[in-house]
Order: structure tokens, then C-alpha cells, then sequence
């Protein structure tokens, strides 16, 4: 793999290169063919009416104070810019006094800023120890915009078209760390491009503007076909391959212009097919085996099948009789639109209906209290935000789920969602004929997503998420955590047991394998062992090799059977739910090693721990609810509170504690009752 990314990046250089001299390194280039492009794909609904901005939210992007990872805000204020004359002549259009310049390589929680003025295939990933290049990268995808939109239009629409120019000017074509990432490239240009829509009525009046703007986006088209995330059919693709995608759909659609506007079109339709089939499995659930890219890549899904089922039934015709000898892997998409002028859909069916399975999974997974069951990595990461009520909760995936059901007419699921998120509204309702046929149980208490190891169960009282799944990406891993056999526990609303997530990444790569280790998560763990190992270095931070054989099955009597060997022994570990009581028992046949049973806690329950008759018990208090939940483990020895694992997204770690205690057997039992 090593070797393919090096000659891909020798490739990549001489395009540039190319590229660079045809355009005299100059950003007045001409835009292809210049016309105010088709800028009214959104949906007509006015968001305004249905979804409100705090007020001090759009007055904090006007300030640049921004909360990235629900850290607290921090001002990006750029007090030494240095190319106002650059500015002034690219935005004669505007009147930009009082215009507060950001700072586009700074993060101000650490005060470090990055050099922009390498290429990006040079670009310093780490200035110093701790620092982290997502801050400014996620600022860098303009997530923040579209919510200007849904403010007052007409106030807004100048900032939106300033802050643009701001990054053009300050961010070198293909040079720094905003450039490093295709993916970041590419969620920018589709937030670029939903703000162009929802001002379009607005934009007009800037036609220089519009201009630069255009000649910026087509940059970014060229950039992310050359240097798609995608390493050959040995190596699985993921969520940064899709994002490039749906940036490329984005770009087609809107611009159809452009000089290869046609070529990223079709390729991003047929490679989107071609990655619902590969990136979900048959039961819905992303193959990433982390909740939080479920989410991402749900939305990327979602979002990029909006744009392509707006256009009209002659653009789609067009895409897909077309043939270009430059289209990269070409593949035939006309047998899935052989219905379009009956139908009206060019993406068929079956992609909707794993579409739906995503969305469906998702609500499997949302607990009592609206959040969902965390496994894996989390890093927050969204496609846009439209409404902001969510954003404080990074676990209630709701909007999601609501949109989807929108989306798709499924009027009986999108009444089951208890959400006040509006952000559907945004998708709309597709327009075509689609029967999607599903054997949904909305009232089920009992959902078995055997194919990816995942099992939600019910009762009046509780509610139990085990998790046993595959590594995913074709047992190569990249997000998923050692947790098999882990489990989340809510009762009565509240949460009990949970898992820990993942706050860092690259910043912190010793607490990043903590929080993916087996001893972070709610099963058995054993001292010296993972369930699956990691290289050591930066490779392995992103790679865990699927070797433990996990295996979940559900009986007839309801009780989950898990197991894995990722100890050299099996551990098998059953669960039974009851209306009054949880009860888990492990089988580990290992001797001369620790055995080690741990339960991560919620953030702030009360715990008091005693001995009874040999058995060692725990009581767990809310101190939301007045209930009492009681924690009695059989055949242990040395029980232990200690600091546990926790985060609710990323860059977000917050303090808990964790009960520890040693088998003294083979054989353990674990009864919760309340």
C-alpha cells in the first residue's frame, strides 16, 4: 500500500505541475464557462420559518468565536493579515469594512498555527506535541455557513461571500494543511455550494464574487478527481473515498458548465452505487464497526442521492448515455435506470432500501434518552448542519433518522421519531415513484443485526446494546475498538453502563489506543493481552487486524451468546434481560494471566461497594432519578473503583470511574437488578 500511495503522489505532483503552468499559477483564470449556474436545487421549503439559530450563535460567527468539538470558543481572528490588497481587488464588489479576517491554520486552544506554504503532500501534520490538525481542518469544511443562511438572507449573504474569499486568499492553491486532506476538500466545496443555493436569490448582486468563487470551486473539482482516496480494489474504501465522491456530485450537478462537470457527475453516480454496495452491509450498518462514521456516512449517502434525484429526467438521461474515455474505473450504471421514465429515480432501488436499513439502524440503537449506542471511534464529524438544536449532543443521531424517513415517504417511521430537529426539511421528500418493501417491527423489543454483530434488547424498565463485531474494512479495521462482548446498560432513562468512545486521534496516540483498548470498554479483558492487536506507531492507530473470530448468536429464550479468541481460549459470555434484572455470565478457561471484569460507568452515578457472603456488590445512584440499581459479581477477587473511560464525541473527554475485579475462576456471574 506504501508503494501505491508513493507513485500515486509522483502522479499527483506532475498533474499539479501541469496544472499550475496552463493556469500561470494565477486565481483570474476564467471559469470554464462562465454563467450563473442553476443554483436552486435545495428544497423550496423556507428554513427560516421552521428551524431558529440562536442569536448568539450567528453573532459568534460574525466575532469568530467558534466551539470546535464542543470545546468551549475560542476566537480565530486573524490580527496580522497581510493580503487586504488581494482581498480589496477580488471583493470590489462588497464594502468589507468591519470584516473580521480568520485565521484558517490556528488552533487556539493550544496557540499553534501552521505553515501554509508548503504543497500539501509536505504538509507538517504535527507543528508540535499535542497539537491537532482536525481543529482548523474542521473549521476549514464550513460547517458553520449554512447556518448563516437560515439567519437573515440578506444580512448574511455578504459574510458568507467574504468569508470565502477570506479562504481563497489565504489558503495557496494546493498548499498547506487545508489542501492535505481530499476529504476536507471536498465537505468544503459541498457546504460552499449548498450556501450558493439557499442565497441564491442573494448572490446576483456579486457577479465578481461569483466569479472567483467559481473559479475556486472548479479548482476544488480538479483537485479531488486527481487525488481521490482510493488505493486499488485490494486495499477497502471508506468514508474519506465517499466523502470525494459526493464532493464531485456536488460540483456536477450544480455546475454542469464546468469543463469536466459531466465526467465528475457520472463517475461520482456510479462509484456512489458502487460504494453503497460495498461500504453497508446487507443489514444496514456501515462497515467502518463505529456508530459515529454509521452517522457520517449515512449523511454522505443521503445528501449526495438529494442533488442527483433533483435533476431533471433530460440531465439524467444525459449522465447516463454518457461515455468519456477520462472517466476513471468506467462502469455501466444503465441497468440500475432502466425504469427512470417510469419511476423517475436514477439510483435504484436497492440502494434506497440500504438507505433506509441505515437509517432503521440507527434507531435500533437510540436509547430511552435519545442518544445512541456508542461503539468505536466518534469524531463528531457531520456532512452539514442545518439545525443546530443536536449539535450539544453528539449521540442523538435523530436528525439522521428523521431525514432519511422524510426523504423516502415513509410516513409510518418518520412518526415514530421523537425528534424536534427540522434539519430534514432541508433534504425534502424525493420525487419519484418508490416502494421500498421492509418487514420493520417498530414495536419489536428485540433487534439482532446479525451480519455485523450488533444486538439491542428491551424491557418496560431497561434497555441492553451488546456488541460483538467484525473489525470492518475487511477485517483491516480503522475505527472500530477492542470491545467485544462490551455492553451498554440504560435503565428507568438513565444511563448505567456505557462505552467510552474515542477523543483523540493523532494528537495523543497513547490515549488514543487506552480508550480503543480492551481495558476501556465493558467485558473481560486479560493483563497483558488484547483482543486484537495493533502496530505500534502512527500506521497502527488506524488499523486493528480482525484475528479473535468474533461470533453472536440470539436463542430461542432470548439470550445472547457471544465469543471471541482473541485470548489464545474462547470467552464466551451470555446475557439475560429481565424485567427486573440483567444478568451476564462469562466463561474464560486461562491460566497463569489476569482476568480481568470491568464495567464502565456512567458519568456521575454515586457508588458505594461492600462484600456479602463472598459475593462483591456495587450500588449505582443516579442522581437524576431516585432509583437504585445493585451490581452483584460472583467468583471475583480485588475489587477496584477506578478512572474509567469516557467521551461523547470528540476532543470531548470527560471524567468517570470504572469497577474492576479479577476472576478467581473459569467462571463469573454479573446480576444487575433494580
Amino acid at each position: 500500500m506504501l508503494i501505491i500511495r508513493i507513485k500515486n503522489k509522483i502522479k499527483r505532483l506532475i498533474k499539479i505541475s501541469l496544472y499550475f503552468l496552463s493556469s500561470n499559477f494565477n486565481l483570474k483564470k476564467s471559469y470554464s464557462v462562465f454563467s450563473i449556474p442553476d443554483l436552486n436545487m435545495i428544497s423550496d421549503v423556507n428554513l427560516i420559518d421552521h428551524i431558529q439559530v440562536d442569536k448568539d450563535l450567528l453573532q459568534n460567527i460574525y466575532l469568530r468565536k467558534f466551539s470546535i468539538f464542543f470545546k468551549h470558543n475560542k476566537s480565530f481572528i486573524n490580527n496580522r493579515f497581510i493580503l487586504q490588497d488581494k482581498f480589496s481587488s477580488l471583493t470590489n464588489d462588497i464594502d468589507y469594512k468591519g470584516y473580521k479576517f480568520i485565521d484558517w491554520h490556528f488552533d487556539p486552544y493550544l496557540n499553534i498555527k501552521w505553515n501554509n506554504d508548503k504543497f500539501f503532500w509536505m504538509s507538517d501534520y504535527f507543528p508540535k506535541k499535542g497539537s491537532d490538525i482536525k481543529v482548523p481542518r474542521e473549521l476549514s469544511r464550513f460547517n458553520h455557513v449554512t447556518l448563516l443562511a437560515i439567519g437573515n438572507r440578506e444580512e448574511n449573504c455578504e459574510e458568507f461571500l467574504l468569508q470565502i474569499i477570506d479562504w481563497i486568499v489565504n489558503n495557496n492553491l494546493y498548499k498547506g494543511l487545508n489542501w492535505a486532506c481530499n476529504m476536507d476538500v471536498a465537505l468544503r466545496v459541498t457546504n460552499w455550494i449548498i450556501g450558493l443555493n439557499l442565497f441564491h436569490k442573494q448572490i446576483l448582486k456579486y457577479p465578481n464574487i461569483l466569479k472567483t468563487i467559481f473559479n475556486s470551486i472548479e479548482d476544488h473539482g480538479n483537485f479531488i478527481y486527481e487525488n481521490l482516496e482510493y488505493y486499488g480494489e485490494k486495499y477497502p474504501t471508506e468514508n474519506h473515498y465517499l466523502s470525494n465522491i459526493v464532493g464531485l456530485i456536488y460540483i456536477g450537478v450544480n455546475f454542469p458548465g464546468m469543463k469536466n462537470s459531466k465526467i465528475w457527475l457520472r463517475f461520482g453516480i456510479q462509484e456512489l452505487i458502487s460504494e453503497m454496495e460495498k461500504q453497508v452491509n446487507n443489514d444496514g450498518v456501515n462497515y467502518e464497526s463505529s456508530n459515529g462514521y454509521h452517522r457520517l456516512v449515512g449523511e454522505l449517502f443521503l445528501s449526495a442521492s438529494m442533488m442527483i434525484e433533483k435533476l431533471s429526467i433530460k440531465r439524467k438521461t444525459e449522465i447516463i448515455n454518457f461515455k468519456n474515455y477520462k472517466i476513471k474505473r468506467y462502469k455501466n450504471i444503465n441497468p440500475y435506470c432502466s425504469n427512470l421514465h417510469k419511476t423517475n429515480l436514477l439510483l435504484p432501488e436497492g440502494f434506497y432500501l440500504k438507505l433506509l436499513k441505515m437509517s432503521h439502524f440507527t434507531y435500533s440503537l437510540t436509547k430511552p434518552n435519545g442518544n445512541i449506542f456508542q461503539y468505536g471511534d466518534n469524531d463528531s464529524g457531520r456532512v452539514h448542519v442545518l439545525d443546530p438544536i443536536n449539535e450539544n449532543s453528539p449521540l442523538n443521531h435523530s436528525h439522521f433518522v428523521k431525514s432519511v424517513a422524510y426523504f423516502l415517504n415513509q410516513k409510518k417511521f418518520f412518526n415514530k421519531i421523537n425528534s424536534k430537529n427540522k434539519e430534514y426539511l432541508f433534504y425534502g421528500k424525493i420525487n419519484g415513484k418508490i416502494n421500498l418493501n421492509t418487514d420493520f417491527d417498530f414495536n419489536s423489543k428485540n433487534f439482532f443485526f446479525k451480519e455485523s454483530g450488533v444486538v439491542v434488547q428491551k424491557n418496560t424498565n431497561s434497555w441492553l446494546g451488546v456488541i460483538c463485531m467484525p473489525n470492518g474494512k475487511k477485517g483491516n479495521g480503522g475505527h472500530n475498538h477492542n470491545d467485544k462482548l462490551s455492553f451498554e446498560l440504560n435503565v428507568f432513562g438513565q444511563d448505567f453502563i456505557v462505552d467510552g468512545g474515542c477523543p483523540f486521534y493523532t494528537n495523543y496516540p497513547v490515549l488514543r489506543n487506552s480508550f480503543r483498548s480492551t481495558h476501556a470498554h465493558s467485558t473481560v479483558a486479560v493483563e497483558g493481552l488484547e483482543q486484537d492487536k495493533w502496530d505500534d506507531g502512527p500506521s497502527g492507530l488506524f488499523k486493528l487486524l480482525e484475528t479473535c473470530n468474533p461470533k453472536i448468536v440470539v436463542d430461542k429464550s432470548n439470550t445472547i451468546i457471544g465469543s471471541h479468541s482473541g485470548y489464545g481460549s474462547d470467552h464466551i459470555r451470555k446475557f439475560n434481560l429481565y424485567e427486573n434484572k440483567l444478568i451476564i455470565e462469562d466463561y474464560l478457561e486461562l491460566k497463569d494471566k489476569k482476568k480481568i471484569i470491568n464495567f464502565n460507568l456512567a458519568e456521575s452515578l454515586i457508588i458505594d461497594n461492600y462484600v456479602k457472603d463472598s459475593n462483591v456488590i456495587f450500588e449505582l445512584k443516579s442522581p437524576k432519578i431516585n432509583k437504585l440499581i445493585k451490581l452483584e459479581i460472583t467468583n471475583v477477587i480485588n475489587p477496584l473503583l477506578k478512572k474509567g473511560f469516557l467521551s461523547e464525541g470528540y476532543n470531548n473527554p470527560k471524567e468517570n470511574f470504572m469497577i474492576s475485579c479479577e476472576m478467581s475462576s473459569s467462571y463469573s456471574r454479573s446480576t444487575f437488578s433494580w
